[in-house]
């Protein structure tokens, strides 16, 4: 029985059988896919190729609708009319894999989008996919830029106390971007002290009060 992660299959290249890639819809075994994606190279000039990539443009654009009275910085947004994800960014399907469409075309237009960075709407509109629009941030910046939970935390100014996030009145945790109000962290630290010296004054007075029972009663009979 076949227990590797990469199980032996039969390359519709070579025909050969050999140990698949991850991806079960690549059918070539490594080396025949190396191959293909050199000789593809070789003809990304050709007339063959240039037109699938012209038809690929005609398809993308086809789904995009320019709106003038929806803009951003006076120039207006192109909005995607194709399928959409549920939160409401545009998908483009290429080669039988789904893209976002505003991804697509900042590849298509700008360039190709650096490792470990990502997207962002300067037009807030999910749906736009004009690419003078699309920004290539940080992940973080993204975030932060959105209408979020996380973005709304980091524009407040004041604590729910209504203590001001200064300097020296915030503080942090090791490893976390959380800010804590030093103001209300010394009120409950005090009120907490507080509690447990009431507590313990209250249980030392309870053994008091045990121990001098204990002497005065001995099995009935007062010493």
């Amino acid at each position: 029985m076949q227990t590797d992660s990469n199980p032996l299959k039969h390359c519709s290249k070579c025909k050969l059988l050999k140990p698949s890639l991850n991806n079960p819809r690549i059918r070539q075994c490594r080396e025949c896919r190396n191959d293909s994606k050199r000789e593809s190279y070789k003809n990304r000039n050709s007339p063959l190729r240039l037109s699938k990539r012209l038809a690929l443009f005609y398809r993308l654009m086809s789904k995009v609708e320019i709106h003038p009275e929806v803009n951003w910085n006076g120039t207006p947004c192109w909005i995607w009319c194709g399928t959409r994800t549920p939160i409401g960014y545009g998908q483009f399907s290429v080669g039988g894999i789904k893209r976002g469409a505003h991804v697509i075309t900042y590849e298509w237009f700008v360039g190709e989008i650096p490792s470990g960075l990502t997207i962002d709407h300067l037009c807030r509109v999910r749906q736009c996919c004009n690419p003078i629009h699309l920004e290539v941030t940080t992940y973080q910046v993204n975030i932060l830029r959105g209408n979020n939970m996380a973005a709304q935390y980091a524009r407040r100014t004041h604590c729910p106390n209504n203590h001001e996030y200064t300097p020296e009145n915030t503080a942090g945790r090791s490893g976390k971007t959380e800010r804590i109000c030093r103001t209300c962290r010394n009120a409950k630290a005090r009120e907490y002290a507080q509690k447990k010296r009431l507590k313990l004054r209250l249980l030392s007075a309870q053994r008091e009060l045990n121990n001098d029972a204990n002497k005065s009663t001995y099995h009935g009979k007062i010493l």
